[in-house]
């Protein structure tokens, strides 16, 4: 599934993705290739990424997610890639 993570100013992260973990604000949701349509709040916290069997971390300081299908969009408030 394709994932992006946008702030207002610049496109953060965008590429395939295997599996992706956000820090919603009801816990922490696994979302998987065909997953159901739906926007989340998000909570401070790590967005983690599954591609290749390798895991990324992007840090997140809350925003929103919307998933549809094969598609995940991530509009935090801000958020930087962790190295």
């Amino acid at each position: 599934m394709k994932l992006e993570v946008m702030t207002s100013h610049k496109v953060l992260y965008t590429g395939e993705a295997e599996m992706v973990v956000l820090p919603a604000w009801q816990g922490e949701m696994g979302i998987l290739p065909g997953h159901a349509d739906f926007v989340v709040m998000l909570k401070a916290g790590h967005i983690r990424l599954v591609t290749g069997g390798k895991s990324e971390t992007v840090n997140v300081s809350g925003g929103f997610a919307e998933v549809s299908h094969d598609r995940v969009v991530v509009l935090p408030d801000a958020a930087d890639v962790a190295h």
